[in-house]
């Protein structure tokens, strides 16, 4: 059963075997940090990337940004400091 909250199912909703992906090879290493870094850098990415989208739809009105990602003024001018946005 797959389940997508739009009316369509894309690839992102097929099983990783269905896309391609059957044969993963796991010799590689994540790293130092592990799999917890690993999660932690993708997450910096990510929020920093919805941030810049955000300001972007809001068109860079830091108040309506932090309205529109429910976080408070404060909290969007430290995580635009932390990313030097």
């Amino acid at each position: 059963m797959i389940m997508a909250q739009s009316g369509a199912i894309t690839e992102e909703h097929l099983p990783l075997r269905l896309r391609g992906y059957s044969n993963v090879d796991c010799s590689g290493e994540i790293g130092d940090g592990g799999l917890d870094e690993k999660i932690k850098q993708v997450n910096t990415r990510v929020e920093k990337e919805l941030i810049l989208e955000a300001l972007r739809l809001c068109l860079y009105n830091r108040s309506k940004t932090a309205d529109y990602l429910k976080i408070s003024r404060k909290t969007l001018f430290n995580k635009m400091k932390h990313y030097n946005i």
